[in-house]
């Protein structure tokens, strides 16, 4: 005889004590299978996605697994105590039909979420990608911290879960129609999950593509990598290898901790959504995770970034979602981790006043004990949260990222583009203006007090350099390849480019002058170029032999050799070697008025600086310039050699190799990409490479002045 159906009223919680039926021989063989695919399936999974280069990966199977990782976050592990109790005691056919149908309850939640999200990014288009982020943030965090405070008791809204509340419009249901209801209505819990990937790749892609179908596609890829653990889990369960049973007897402290988890989780959300991402920097949390994990493995476990999400090191000047301070928002996450606290606290001082005289004076003691705590964690958090942590970062982290160059920039320096024709598109010429202004307002002809005298630094009186954010495209302009420089130009402190993007994306643009033969001015500019624009995938390769063409496709080997290990805040001196044909090169020659230039970024696109090649280093570890080649002329006549402090205009070389080395202190640990520029008789080779930078263990930090750019 079947096993009786166990009543509609009963929780899953009860279900789990139950056995399940016993299977045939045939009916294990086929269980003992599927196991195995799903287990496999987790298992290159989960190794896949944090080892793959997500440059090479398929979007969706990227999409799948990040679902698959979900399994170890609060947005997905609750539901296996829904679904195993649910699936066991049914017997072989009906339990797994019965995990089916949750899978497709959750999985029409989730693409639902996506079909809106796409709709959502349709009507704010990509331009607006980070506002909708901060809407969708806020959303998530207040969904988050709402059914947190019914999971801690302080409210009657509590979301399904393990513990087996199911509201009785389903569980009235029949059992099949009850597991799909209940996973429509459970789906909703993962929608705001935490999971970095999830956050900076896949809910951005949507925005980005502006698509409902696209967003009701991606969402429901995701939902089946999500599903596929509990599936296999449920699977066990009907075997009888119930792999919740440990946390279901212990669900009341499991619970209690998933919701006050959720509050701090939430509250961070929710703050992170009402002041964007500026705060998030400001804050300091951002640089303290990146200290703890040394950045390199999110590096590594990510590989990506999305263009117009990217984050900065350097103190941010942004305002909240309204308007607000920045400084604002980590006292106000604080407020809103400390509400429920104090909200819980309250509740249990009236169930202490209100107890029998017996339990009364224990109940109290306990109360006091935990206001002692609670103002001793408030304290803490205040300090931490509040102050310490913003501090650290304006004080420390930010004046370091802020390094630029030896000479002091202008304070008050502005630069001013306008780029046209519009609307920018791909394989159009499209003229780059810079206007520069010691004070005053771009948008008002009338306060403009412009930047003057602008000179000449190496053979050119503007250095534009261009990188797509994916680093995959890079450009080094100037004004002159225009024609010459007229006086009406000098007169406006106002020089141009024309530049033709190739592909569409997010670009930097950075625009140097020399100002008063003092300042070198740097100014650096994102423009949007179309709009199809896709996360933007960044490929590690720290490869140190590379093979690069010039322009005239001659084949050179290059090959860099840092003399040990990069650590920030030192100066490192890595070594160019170049052959041609199995043969050293010996006769480059000065481009630029330099050995060679270097273009610096960090991969997270907060340190910038334009570097020059020498020849030799002396043995102190500082640069040596002898032949050198970095010379500037003087604006005029343009006859008129003047040194710039960077050569020895009575040893001059025209030619030298196979050697030129990069001298440079980079300011903080991370991945940077090194773009250089060499010359080869009348042909420009452009080299690019990859270093990593790792933190000074003894925590050395760069001061003001110790970066060499130009």
């Amino acid at each position: 005889m079947e096993n009786q159906q166990p009543s509609n009223t009963q929780s899953p919680a009860a279900l789990a004590a139950q056995p399940a039926q016993k299977l045939s021989n045939q009916g294990k063989v086929i269980f003992a299978v599927a196991i195995f695919i799903l287990v496999a399936i987790f298992g290159v999974g989960m190794k896949w996605i944090f080892s793959v280069s997500p440059a090479n990966a398929p979007f969706f199977l990227f999409d799948y697994a990040v679902g698959l990782s979900m399994i170890f976050l609060p947005c997905t592990l609750p539901l296996a105590f829904v679904v195993v109790p649910l699936s066991m005691g049914k017997g072989y056919a009906k339990g797994l039909g019965i995990a089916l149908s949750f899978g497709i309850g959750v999985a029409m939640t989730l693409s639902f979420y996506g079909a809106l999200i796409g709709a959502f990014g349709q009507a704010l288009g990509i331009a607006n990608v980070e506002l909708a982020k901060n809407i969708l943030y806020a959303i998530a965090g207040a969904m988050a911290i709402f059914f947190a405070l019914g999971e801690i008791g302080l409210t009657n809204m509590r979301m399904p879960s393990y513990s087996g509340k199911i509201p009785d419009f389903i569980q009235k249901r029949q059992d099949f129609l009850k597991a799909g209801m209940l996973g429509l209505f459970l789906g909703n819990v993962g929608v705001g999950c935490p999971n970095p990937l999830f956050n900076a790749v896949i809910i951005p892609k949507i925005i980005a593509e502006g698509d409902i179908f696209q967003g009701w596609l991606i969402m429901l890829v995701q939902a089946l990598g999500r599903f596929t653990p509990l599936l296999l889990l449920a699977m066990l369960g009907i075997l009888g290898v119930n792999a919740t049973t440990f946390l279901i007897k212990r669900r009341g402290m499991v619970e209690r901790a998933t919701g006050w988890a959720t509050v701090f989780v939430g509250g961070f959300m929710f703050t992170l959504g009402l002041f964007t991402h500026d705060w998030y920097v400001y804050s300091g949390t951002h640089s303290l995770l990146e200290t703890i994990t040394r950045e390199e493995t999110i590096t590594n476990m990510l590989g990506s970034r999305i263009a117009t999400l990217g984050h900065t090191h350097a103190a941010p000047m942004g305002l909240g979602l309204f308007g607000q301070p920045l400084w604002w928002g980590s006292w106000f996450m604080v407020a809103v981790w400390l509400f429920p606290l104090w909200w819980y606290w309250s509740r249990k001082r009236k169930e202490a006043k209100s107890a029998s005289d017996a339990d009364k004076p224990l109940l109290q003691t306990k109360v006091r004990w935990m206001a002692s705590f609670l103002v001793t964690l408030s304290l803490l958090l205040a300090l931490i949260f509040g102050y310490a942590l913003p501090n650290w970062f304006l004080n420390k982290i930010a004046p370091m990222h802020d390094t630029q160059g030896i000479e002091e920039e202008a304070p008050t320096a502005i630069a001013c583009l306008t780029a046209g024709p519009y609307p920018l598109q791909i394989e159009v010429p499209t003229e780059l203006s810079f206007k520069f202004l010691e004070s005053g307002d771009c948008a008002n002809s009338e306060t403009h007090k412009l930047l003057k005298p602008i000179g000449i630094e190496h053979e050119r009186i503007m250095h534009v350099l261009i990188v797509k954010e994916d680093f995959s495209t890079f450009a080094h302009i100037h004004s002159e390849d225009l024609g010459p420089i007229t006086q009406e130009m000098i007169d406006n402190s106002r020089f141009g480019v024309n530049y033709t993007f190739p592909s569409e994306g997010v670009w930097r643009i950075v625009a140097q002058v020399l100002h008063d033969n003092t300042h070198t001015i740097t100014k650096s500019f994102n423009l949007v170029i179309g709009e199809n624009l896709s996360p933007v995938l960044i490929t590690k390769d720290l490869a140190v032999n590379k093979v690069f063409s010039a322009e005239d496709n001659s084949i050179y080997n290059v090959s860099i050799a840092p003399d040990g290990k990069i650590l920030a805040g030192h100066q490192t001196t890595i070594n160019y070697h170049f052959e041609k044909d199995g043969k050293p090169v010996t006769d480059f020659s000065p481009y630029l008025g330099a050995a060679a230039h270097f273009a610096i970024w960090s991969v997270d696109l907060g340190s910038f600086v334009h570097e020059h090649g020498v020849l030799e280093v002396s043995e102190d570890g500082t640069e040596d310039h002898h032949g050198a080649i970095n010379i500037v002329y003087a604006h005029g006549d343009g006859n008129e050699p003047i040194s710039d402090g960077h050569a020895d205009e009575h040893e001059l070389s025209t030619s030298f190799g196979p050697d030129v080395k990069l001298f440079y202190a980079f300011p903080y640990p991370g991945l940077y990409k090194i773009f250089g520029q060499f010359k080869h008789g009348e042909q420009v080779i452009t080299t690019d490479f990859m270093v990593i930078v790792d933190p000074d263990d003894h925590g050395m930090m760069m001061d003001e002045g110790e970066d060499h750019g130009h």
